[in-house]
């Protein structure tokens, strides 16, 4: 937030419904069959990762990457999870993505999660509650705004 108030950046928040889903395996997986649904003796093959499955988060983080770097966004190597070009700053934690953009390019920046929304189902829009007009005490302290960002945070 202090970049979108610092550079007057236009803050952007979306998240990826069922996001572990989209990501394929990289190797056979076996499960038990749910409960109430159990054949004796049999037993299912994913073709998806599932919530639960422990390489789920890497798959998913390795498909967004993917596409994100197809969408002409570059990794920043020290930040595995922060991407930008040339008009937008994307941030993603698992399923939850921030984008920071200037007013003048509001345009491409909704193209670019039209984009992405060809590819995956994206619910979000404008972050809500906050302000940069009210970000204030740097370095000393925090604002009424940086104050209900971080309780909602922690």
């Amino acid at each position: 937030m202090a970049l979108a108030a610092a550079f007057d950046l236009e803050t952007n928040q979306f998240d990826v419904q069922n996001a572990f889903p989209h990501a394929d395996l990289d190797e056979t997986v076996y499960c038990e069959c749910p409960h109430g649904f159990e054949i004796s003796g049999k037993c299912l093959l994913l073709k998806k990762a599932l919530y639960g499955l422990r390489r789920a988060p890497r798959l998913w983080q390795k498909k967004f990457t993917a596409r994100l770097i197809e969408l002409r966004l570059r990794q920043i190597s020290e930040e595995p999870c922060f991407f930008v070009n040339d008009y937008i700053f994307l941030l993603f934690f698992t399923d939850d993505t921030v984008t920071l953009s200037r007013l003048e390019n509001r345009e491409r920046a909704l193209a670019f999660k039209k984009s992405l929304m060809e590819s995956f189902d994206i619910v979000g829009g404008h972050i809500r509650g906050w302000d940069p007009m009210n970000v204030d005490g740097f370095p000393d302290g925090a604002s009424d705004c940086g104050r209900q960002c971080a309780s909602a945070v922690f």
